[in-house]
Order: structure tokens, then C-alpha cells, then sequence
């Protein structure tokens, strides 16, 4: 009786398992595939363009932002940091041309939300 109880117990968990494996498998792969899909639906991160325009009073600073960005700051090899939104704003255009030719010591880096950009000189 003890071999026919343990065989009964032993099919009886296969066929729970032959019941329960499909379903475990559904849901791994549901929940890969939404992963998936959160993961290419994310927010892109800020891009830009910083271009530098050498004259004799130092550089013209134009910039082209990709959206409103919440932070924004130029850095200059010697550690100047320039709060760029204080001046440019950006809340109605992507781009600013820079009021005021700027003394800085290339290379020089825009800071927008996170990602850093290498400016660009260019000579007239």
C-alpha cells in the first residue's frame, strides 16, 4: 500500500508541475516583455550643441538645446562655471547666442540635465 500511496504522490506532483511550469513560464515572459517595452519608452536624455567662435574680445557662445532643460552650465578647462540659464532662459527657443564674448580656456564642456557636451571652436 506505502509503494502505491508514494507512486500516487510522485505522479500527482509531476502533473502538478506539468500544470503549474506553463503558467510560470507566461508570466517570466510577460514580465520580460513589459520590461522591454519600459525600457524602450523611456525619457531621452537632453542633447545639444555648444559652438565657440573665437573673436579678439574672447569666444561668442552659441548654443542649441534639445528641450527646456532644468540645469545648465558651461565649464571651461581652468574650472570657470557659467550658469547658462540665468542668461539664455530657453523657455521660448532652443537656441541662444550668448549677450556677452566670454574669456575661457578650451576645452570647454556644456552640463545640460546630466549629460556633458564638448564644445566645439570655430574661427571666423
Amino acid at each position: 500500500m506505502s509503494y502505491t500511496r508514494g507512486l500516487s504522490n510522485i505522479v500527482s506532483s509531476i502533473l502538478l508541475l506539468l500544470a503549474i511550469v506553463p503558467a510560470l513560464v507566461y508570466l517570466v515572459n510577460t514580465g520580460l516583455t513589459s520590461a522591454s517595452i519600459a525600457m524602450e519608452t523611456r525619457i531621452a536624455a537632453n542633447h545639444g550643441l555648444l559652438y565657440l567662435v573665437r573673436s579678439n574680445e574672447g569666444y561668442r557662445v552659441l548654443i542649441y538645446i534639445g528641450k527646456p532643460p532644468g540645469k545648465l552650465y558651461l565649464y571651461d578647462s581652468t574650472g570657470v562655471r557659467i550658469d547658462l540659464l540665468a542668461k539664455c532662459g530657453f523657455t521660448e527657443s532652443r537656441t541662444c547666442i550668448y549677450p556677452e564674448p566670454l574669456v575661457l580656456k578650451p576645452p570647454v564642456y556644456m552640463y545640460i540635465d546630466g549629460v556633458i557636451i564638448a564644445g566645439v571652436v570655430v574661427s571666423p
